[in-house]
């Protein structure tokens, strides 16, 4: 399973706002694990480019702040499974995900 966090890299955090993402920090998970992380960059996308970011390295999953409900209807179109509204260090976020305290919208 492949995660991306819309991420603040200076800050280690959740970026608040999915459309403004500069980076997405992408786990690999296997066996409910983190295996290993990279940070990417964005290069300046839309949010439909964002999208296309995240097919492209095959995303099963999306933790962000706040995104749009355009954002959200094409996620939803691609099966990712969405987890907004969160803030606070993205590890974390995604610890909190892989043990159950995450809920999709």
């Amino acid at each position: 399973m492949k995660i991306a966090v819309s991420h603040e890299h200076k800050s280690d955090s959740i970026n608040p706002v999915f459309e403004n993402t500069k980076h997405f920090k992408m786990y690999d998970i296997v066996d409910n694990k983190v295996i290993c992380s990279e940070i990417i960059g964005t290069m300046g996308c839309d949010k439909e480019q964002l999208v296309q970011l995240l097919l492209m390295f095959e995303t099963d999953a999306l933790i962000c702040g706040e995104l749009s409900g355009d954002s959200k209807l094409i996620l939803t179109d691609e099966a990712i499974s969405i987890f907004s509204g969160c803030m606070g260090n993205s590890d974390d976020a995604v610890e909190m995900m892989l043990s159950g305290n995450l809920i999709p919208v």
